[in-house]
């Protein structure tokens, strides 16, 4: 099962995106390639970091604001912790990443937001 706006392959058992929250469809209808997989055409989107912290408080804040725009963002460095939490592993940075040409626009939307200095005594 795929998504039809995401592309995503779902196992058997799933009938919607979560990320998309569309039916799933059986068949995207693309050609297969040799290895019997969908054969997809490729994008090369330039990707650029508009946030590099150790800070989970920071990057929540961030996501936020991003989800509240029409910017898309990728997250790097952010690791499942139990079954509903989502945080940091072993203090390693998080990069949040946008579209080149959407750079500008994220950087004055997160232009109030600050990063505070850790309290942690650990650091």
């Amino acid at each position: 099962m795929y998504c039809p706006e995401c592309g995503y392959e779902y196992r058997t058992g799933f009938d919607e995106c979560p990320e998309c929250q569309v039916p799933l469809v059986v068949d995207l209808g693309g050609e297969v390639d040799d290895s019997g997989r969908e054969a997809q055409d490729t994008v090369d989107i330039e990707l650029v970091t508009i946030l590099d912290t150790g800070n989970p408080g920071l990057v929540a804040v961030v996501k936020s604001v991003l989800d509240g725009s029409d910017i898309l963002y990728i997250v790097e460095g952010e690791v499942q912790i139990g079954l509903f939490g989502v945080g940091l592993s072993n203090k390693s940075p998080v990069r949040i990443k946008v579209r080149q040409e959407d750079e500008a626009a994220a950087r004055e939307l997160l232009s109030a937001v600050e990063e505070e200095p850790s309290s942690d005594p650990l650091e």
